[in-house]
């Protein structure tokens, strides 16, 4: 139940309300495992030699050392993260556009922190758009899956950080003309974007530097 094949099971049961942690289902599965320990020297007399005991323990202690061995990250998260994608999924720490002239492009780098499991692989889409208001029109964009499809969305482990970088090609824009960027997560299928803030937008509205 702690897998990633698992996300779909927690989201439609609402289970992830209540366990936030994958390893706090050990919490209600402790009891029931410190049972069945006890019972197996009755059941399995050949299990009460102390070397037995040993030798279990050793090699779940060799097999688990790989998953219980810590991972750091260099990342060091803001005091308030940029915004909070979907229903608190994961929240970007930053989001940065870089404008080169030669050639024209603008860059996104954007790191995120996933704080539940995801139930879809949701795209990625980033456009540059050119005029304010209703005159806005898109002059450049991408659709793409996060980190090039390596690490998908359901992938992404709670407390993980990630960063990616995406490139937009912008010489089809009006020159002299300042760009406004949108970026955000979409369910490729039927084409929904992830809620931003609580559903205060669709989107994450940013401009380059």
């Amino acid at each position: 139940l702690s897998l990633t094949i698992s996300a779909p099971l927690w989201s439609l049961s609402q289970a992830d309300r209540l366990l936030t942690w994958p390893w706090q289902i050990l919490l209600i599965a402790a009891p029931l495992l410190a049972v069945l320990a006890g019972a197996l020297p009755v059941t399995l007399p050949d299990l009460e030699a102390p070397v037995y005991w040993a030798v279990l323990v050793t090699i779940t202690l060799v097999a688990g050392s790989t998953t219980l061995a810590p991972a750091y990250t260099q990342v060091q998260p803001p005091v308030r993260p940029a915004a909070v994608f979907g229903d608190n999924r994961f929240v970007v720490l930053s989001a940065q556009v870089s404008e080169e002239e030669s050639p024209r492009r603008a860059t996104l780098a954007v790191s995120w922190q996933a704080l539940h499991p995801m139930p879809f692989d949701d795209n990625v889409f980033f456009q540059a758009l050119a005029g304010s208001g209703d005159d806005a029109a898109v002059v450049a964009q991408i659709d793409v899956q996060p980190l090039g499809g390596a690490r998908p969305a359901t992938s992404w482990q709670p407390g993980e950080i990630l960063r990616d970088t995406y490139e937009l090609d912008l010489s089809n824009a009006p020159a002299g003309e300042p760009l406004t960027y949108y970026f955000g997560y979409y369910d490729w299928r039927d084409g929904t974007r992830l809620p931003v803030d609580g559903g205060r937008d669709d989107k994450l509205v940013l401009h380059g530097e």
